[in-house]
């Protein structure tokens, strides 16, 4: 029947919110950018654990990539930012998410960010210009910070950028997103 079976309310509102606010998934290959390989890592196994996969980036979506990075980093999927961070964070997560968004290899894009309102942190609003301008690709976010930077997540899903307190929540919401689309068209075609 194309229903989606939820464990709990935080689901629940996750997919409610979700099928609001992103577009449907045209495939299952995620790109993530974070600024931790831990939390990287922790986020592609996940992204198996749901049926989904990790891209591979193209040789063009790495020389963007490697422009807003040192030269001696290594740049894989997931996109680990750190080093870079120190040098400016919000234009370091701006120019990761559009080089990552510009992939044709890439149907969904994972933003693992910090809440932090402080000017050398403040990233959440990079992250919202970059949800405005590819609204064709879903693209949600798991932020973790003080207070007042989790406070300003809150404001930012009125302009559909999505924002989870975990990257379980997250990934649950993008594998709902391409299997629902995926099972309708399948429907659709018989």
């Amino acid at each position: 029947c194309g229903l989606i079976r939820v464990q709990d309310i935080d689901e629940l509102a996750d997919l409610a919110k979700a099928f609001l606010h992103l577009p449907p998934m045209k495939g299952k290959n995620h790109g993530i950018v974070t600024y931790s390989g831990g939390w990287g890592a922790l986020a592609s196994d996940l992204c198996e654990e749901f049926g989904l996969s990790i891209a591979t980036l193209s040789e063009e979506t790495l020389q963007h990539i490697r422009k807003v990075t040192p030269s001696w980093r290594k740049i894989t999927n997931p996109v680990d930012i750190w080093p870079p961070t120190k040098l400016d964070t919000s234009e370091t997560y701006r120019g990761a998410i559009r080089a990552v968004a510009e992939d044709d290899g890439v149907d969904a894009i994972l933003v693992l960010a910090p809440a932090i309102i402080t000017p050398k942190f403040d990233v959440l609003g990079g992250i919202l210009e970059e949800v405005k301008r590819w609204s064709e690709k879903p693209i949600v976010t798991w932020a973790v910070g003080d207070m007042a930077g989790m406070e300003k997540t809150l404001s930012l899903t009125e302009h559909h950028c999505l924002v989870f307190p975990s990257v379980k929540r997250a990934i649950r919401v993008l594998s709902a997103n391409y299997f629902y689309y995926n099972k309708r068209i399948h429907f659709q075609q018989i």
